[in-house]
């Protein structure tokens, strides 16, 4: 029995062409002439035929898998004799199989080789090629436990260079190329996407050693027994997932029987493989853009060739998830999931705490926001002298039993703004092709609590003196603390101002409360030099800090909100108005 490789026949100008179909399984018997698989190209498919009857040994390439001119495509095991009158056909009727290539024997049976070596000692001074079967594993790794295959850069039937990069480590601290030391064909990869340790193997390589005739004739048994079989022992029981690949021991282990222990090992498409590896069809950038938002592939409808994944099939896969209704009893999306932890035992005692509820549902809101809306934060101050006096008198004033503090002030301002600019006041649709204007003016107050963040509001703010909105604000505060805030409190917002000029910071980016569109952050005050009228004076300055969705507002319009808010601040006779 001997084995041929069915070969990419000459595509002419065509630099690659594309497996669409796959017609046979290893283990298949087929006839001369029988199609085995189709290719395609930008111009047309093309059926490849058997050149001979036999038994498919293995499917080298996968669905998908693009091949350039004399790449494997299927390997098949016939009687010697048939190949003898098969290389005879081939030769007197080269016109009448256009698509097919000439049989090349990987490997023969003794009588074979008894025959080639007697033909090969007459030419001594001959040099000759031996194909030898190479394993490239993981380096020494140092220090470094374990890393992290993050991406595969090259596909069974690749024919790759010395050097050339296949795959991509990568640990904490660095990220590491993977590099053949000799040119040669991709046979099998050995991994998954995952974590490997120092010595494991990775890519099984199939190149050519020059050798003289003589050297060919005593150690061509030996040594390619002897590679076949070392790479049988190291190699990991572990198929890939986008190329469909397994070894033998898998291969055994669905189905036994039919098999000779010294035959060398198989790699054919995993019956068991989860149909979703097998039909999704996507590139290597693709699949790491698709882990880095953690989204599933099956879950995505291609629109490339062969329903082939291309990365706008990704983001307007992500883009249908962000319109889906959010459900706060669920983590949300998997995309905004995080990675598990790992395990801190390792290193010393640990307690876990239940967060409460409010925190939970803040934590998930605030990480959804960020993850979904583009934030943008512009930095402004404003000079308060003038209104913390004002302030200070307005307290001392004894028909005022409420406390008025800045937060009125910056409340009041908010709303001259927002009437101003009234796409502060608005949402965007999901869509993003429309405004939801809000005639009114409700402003969220963020307030510590024990449980968590919480942001109450202020209702129809706009029509509100400075004292009113002191007095409510301290209300829905005390609320809050207490564990009495009504439902209806928390709702409608339009606008929130957060506020830590109580506890200091000289600035911060507060994130957007959605689904509005901006949130206003202030930091502690401080009493700085300033020239006014061109005179050094002593001021008390304000950090003002404005986060904005910029799909909604552009950078100049969140510039002229902050410098008009920062006037009517420094000049407390703009509140009057």
């Amino acid at each position: 029995m001997s084995r041929v490789i069915i070969e990419v026949p000459d595509m002419g100008e065509v630099d690659d062409v594309e497996v669409v179909e796959l017609l046979v399984a290893p283990g298949e018997r087929v006839d001369k002439d029988q199609s085995l698989l189709v290719l395609e190209s930008d111009k047309a498919s093309v059926e490849i035929p058997s050149t001979m009857a036999g038994v498919v040994r293995s499917v080298i390439v996968s669905m998908g898998d693009r091949v350039v001119t004399g790449a494997p495509l299927i390997e098949i095991e016939t009687p010697e004799a048939e190949v003898i009158d098969q290389t005879e056909l081939a030769v007197e009727q080269d016109a009448a199989l256009p698509y097919s290539v000439p049989a090349k024997e990987r490997e023969q049976d003794d009588a074979s080789a008894a025959d080639e070596s007697s033909r090969e000692q007459s030419t001594t001074s001959v040099e000759s090629s031996q194909i030898d079967v190479v394993l490239v594993s993981v380096p020494d790794l140092g220090d470094i436990e374990r890393a992290e295959v993050t991406e595969c850069l090259c596909a069974v039937g690749d024919q790759v260079l010395a050097d050339q990069a296949i795959l991509v480590l990568e640990s904490e601290k660095a990220s590491l190329e993977i590099t053949p030391e000799m040119d040669g064909e991709i046979t099998a990869i050995l991994v998954k996407v995952g974590t490997v340790a120092s010595g494991d193997a990775l890519i099984e390589l199939k190149t050519a050693v020059q050798r003289s005739a003589n050297e060919s004739a005593v150690d061509r048994g030996d040594s390619e027994a002897s590679v076949l079989v070392e790479a049988e022992k190291t190699a990991p029981t572990i198929g890939d997932a986008e190329s469909g690949r397994t070894t033998k021991s898998e291969l055994e282990s669905a189905n036994t029987g039919g098999e000779n222990e010294d035959d060398p090992p198989r790699r054919v498409s995993e019956p068991e493989q989860p149909r979703e590896a097998l039909v999704v069809h996507a590139g290597p950038a693709v699949r790491k853009l698709a882990r880095e938002f953690g989204i599933q592939l099956h879950e995505v409808e291609g629109s490339g060739p062969h329903n082939r994944i291309l990365k706008e099939d990704l983001q307007r896969h992500v883009r249908a998830r962000l319109k889906e209704p959010s459900n706060q009893e669920n983590a949300g999306p998997s995309f905004l999931l995080a990675r598990p932890l790992p395990d801190f035992s390792r290193y010393g005692a640990t307690t876990s705490v239940p967060m409460p509820k409010i925190r939970q549902l803040s934590a998930r809101n605030l990480h959804e926001s960020w993850v979904t809306i583009p934030h943008v934060t512009h930095f402004d101050e404003a000079d308060i002298t003038d209104l913390e006096d004002f302030r200070k008198t307005l307290n001392q004033r004894r028909d005022h039993e409420t406390k008025v503090t800045p937060l009125a002030f910056f409340v009041k301002a908010v709303t001259l703004s927002l009437k101003a600019f009234p796409q502060f006041n608005a949402s965007l649709s999901p869509d993003f092709t429309e405004w939801i204007f809000k005639d009114f003016i409700n402003i969220g107050i963020a307030v510590e609590t024990e449980g968590g963040l919480v942001v109450p509001n202020i209702k129809s703010a706009d029509q509100l003196g400075l004292t009113e909105i002191a007095k409510q604000a301290a209300e829905l505060a005390e609320q809050a603390r207490s564990k009495k805030l009504m439902p209806q409190s928390l709702q409608g917002a339009t606008f929130t101002i957060s506020s830590l000029g109580g506890i200091g910071g000289t600035g911060f980016t507060p994130i957007i409360n959605p689904p509005e569109v901006a949130i206003l952050g202030v930091a502690r005050a401080k009493w700085q030099p300033r020239y006014v009228n061109d005179e050094l004076k002593k001021r008390l300055i304000v950090p003002l800090a404005l986060s904005y969705d910029h799909r909604a507002i552009d950078g100049a319009e969140a510039a002229r909100f902050l410098a008009g808010l920062a006037e009517q601040l420094e000049d407390v006779r703009y509140l009057a108005l």
